[in-house]
C-alpha cells in the first residue's frame, strides 16, 4: 500500500511540476518551483520503487536507493518551503504564510534528519512520516495559494499565454 502511494504522489507532483512549467514561462509561478517539484516527484517514485530493508537485515542496493531517494525527497520538499518563505519575505506579502513556509521547511529537514541520527530513540519511520505529513500539508497549502492567485489574475495570464 506505501509503495503505491509514494509512487502515485511522485507522478502527480511530477503534473503538477509540468503545470509549474507553463507557469513559470508566463511568470505566474517562480522558475524554481518546476526544477524543485520535479525532483521531489522523482524522489517519491524511486522510494516506492525501492523497498526499504528490515532494520534487522543488512543493507542492499535497495535499500541503500530507498535512503537516497529520502534524502531527495527530504531535501527538495524542505528547500521548496525555504524558497517559497524567501519569495513571500521579499515580495512582502501575506507574513502568516511566509512563517508557514518558513516553519515547514525547518520542520521537514529536522525530522528527516532526526530519523537518521536517532533511530534507537525514536522510530525513523515515524519521524519519516511526521515530515512527509507536514510537507504535504505544505504542498497543497502552496498549490491551493497559487490556484487563487491564478483565479484572481486570470485575465492577465491568458494575456501572458497568449502572448508566449
Amino acid at each position: 500500500m506505501q509503495v503505491a502511494s509514494f509512487i502515485i504522489c511522485g507522478w502527480l507532483l511530477l503534473g503538477f511540476s509540468a503545470a509549474l512549467c507553463q507557469l513559470a514561462e508566463t511568470r505566474a509561478a517562480p522558475g524554481w518551483a518546476p526544477v524543485v517539484f520535479g525532483v521531489m516527484g522523482f524522489g517519491l517514485i524511486a522510494a516506492g520503487a525501492f523497498q526499504i530493508d528490515p532494520t534487522t537485515a543488512r543493507l542492499t542496493l535497495h535499500g541503500e536507493l530507498h535512503y537516497v531517494a529520502s534524502f531527495v525527497i527530504a531535501g527538495s520538499l524542505g528547500l521548496a518551503a525555504l524558497l517559497a518563505w524567501r519569495d513571500l519575505r521579499h515580495l512582502g506579502r501575506n507574513p502568516a504564510l511566509a512563517s508557514y513556509c518558513l516553519a515547514t521547511g525547518f520542520v521537514v529537514v529536522t525530522l528527516f534528519t532526526a530519523s537518521l541520527l536517532a533511530p534507537s530513540v525514536a522510530s525513523p519511520g515515524l519521524l519519516e512520516r511526521l515530515a512527509l505529513l507536514a510537507g504535504s500539508a505544505w504542498v497543497v497549502v502552496y498549490a491551493q495559494r497559487l490556484r487563487r492567485t491564478l483565479s484572481v489574475n486570470r485575465h492577465e495570464f491568458e494575456r501572458n499565454l497568449v502572448a508566449a
